[in-house]
């Protein structure tokens, strides 16, 4: 359930430039200033929730309390589909990911 929630609110949005200068999707080509790097439009480092597989594995890693708070933080500074992170973007999701959290930690401590 949490996995098919956490795609409905996520999916897509856990996108960043690979230049952090850069906001919007389309003025993330061409080569960084300072590295010379080509710029890449890419999904998050820590997580996603694009596809039911990796949501279930992010809810699963979430609900184990495996650094389940660098995934909110990402989720938290998502914005959409073409635009990278914004610190602090939507904090509701905070609610999403506490709940999850002691729901999950609650079903774990009941099963062992």
């Amino acid at each position: 359930m949490f996995a098919i929630v956490g795609q409905q609110l996520l999916l897509g949005v856990m996108h960043e430039c690979s230049d952090g200068l850069v906001f919007e999707r389309q003025s993330c080509v061409g080569v960084e200033a300072d590295t010379g790097l080509v710029r890449v439009w890419a999904k998050s480092q820590i997580t996603n929730f694009n596809w039911i597989g990796r949501s279930l594995t992010s809810v699963h890693t979430i609900a184990t309390g495996s650094r389940w708070y660098d995934v909110m933080f990402t989720a938290v500074d998502s914005t959409s589909l073409t635009t990278g992170r914004w610190i602090g973007n939507d904090k509701g999701m905070v609610v999403y990911f506490v709940v999850l959290v002691f729901i999950g930690r609650y079903l774990i401590l009941q099963t062992f």
